[in-house]
């Protein structure tokens, strides 16, 4: 956000109060230059990202800003490209500037191998929380039949142009538990990387009623993981497997990743 000078600024932790940035040693040098170097309209919200191989861009209360100032052109370019390589593929991804990526340059392929890596010999996968569609263009590249499902407007328009080459992907866009309840069938492997919140105990109760014998969890809450690892315990899924990622520098954060199997 900006402070009352306009100056980019964050809360304190915890706390109500503003303060303009000095430094930001967690942003590529580009993007710190970028926002060090600007002035916005006090109290706006600002938006930056540095997408692999493009100058970094900026939105500012939802708009694009160009040349330090609002661009209100009907046309302003809001669509920002990523790369995907690991040693089981490369893949492109178009998004929206202000849509969901992660924060970390790397950390998309890491999670993409480990979600591979344990998803095994599944032939169709649920993709849940499915965001862009990281996970599904990955697997749906495999030969997988993939059902993403995702409640965001924004992200599920994204993850349509990203699997259009992909026969096997299907993109819902609605809430994951109806999806759930409404009884999707024929499932070998479950997908889910839910809100920092988890997924629940409705949700849960759910999934398991789906009946996929494998379920890969990406969590980005210890918390919220060890509970619903509890709640799907009581279902008769056993955690095979549990690894922690270091995806956020300078930050408490820790981004897990868990399979669970049940016979």
């Amino acid at each position: 956000m900006a402070d009352s000078e306009g100056r980019p600024a964050m809360h304190l932790h915890r706390s109500r109060e503003v303060r303009a940035l000095s430094r930001l040693p967690i942003a590529s040098p580009a993007l710190e230059d970028a926002l060090l170097e600007s002035r916005f309209p006090a109290g706006s919200r600002i938006h930056a990202v540095a997408p692999g191989g493009e100058d970094p861009r900026l939105v500012v209360d939802g708009v694009p800003w160009r040349g330090g100032r609002a661009d209100h052109r009907p046309n302003a370019p809001r669509r920002v490209r990523e790369h995907v390589a690991i040693a089981a593929g490369a893949w492109d991804f178009q998004l929206d500037v202000e849509g969901f990526w992660q924060v970390h340059r790397e950390a998309p392929g890491v999670l993409v191998d480990a979600v591979l890596r344990r998803v095994g010999d599944a032939s169709s996968v649920l993709d849940l929380y499915s965001g862009a569609g990281l996970f599904t263009v990955a697997l749906a590249s495999q030969g997988r039949a993939v059902t993403a499902v995702e409640s965001d407007a924004r992200a599920s328009r994204d993850a349509r142009r990203n699997v259009h080459a992909l026969p096997g992907a299907s993109i819902v866009h609605g809430d994951t538990r109806a999806f759930l309840e409404s009884g999707p069938t024929g499932v070998d492997a479950i997908v889910l990387d839910p809100p920092r919140s988890g997924a629940g105990a409705r949700t849960v109760d759910a999934m398991a009623a789906v009946g996929a014998r494998r379920l890969v969890y990406v969590a980005c809450d210890p918390v919220a993981l060890a509970r619903d690892t509890a709640l799907l315990h009581a279902h008769g899924y056993r955690l095979t497997e549990a690894e922690g990622f270091d995806l956020f520098p300078m930050t408490h954060h820790v981004e897990s990743v868990a399979t669970f199997e049940r016979d």
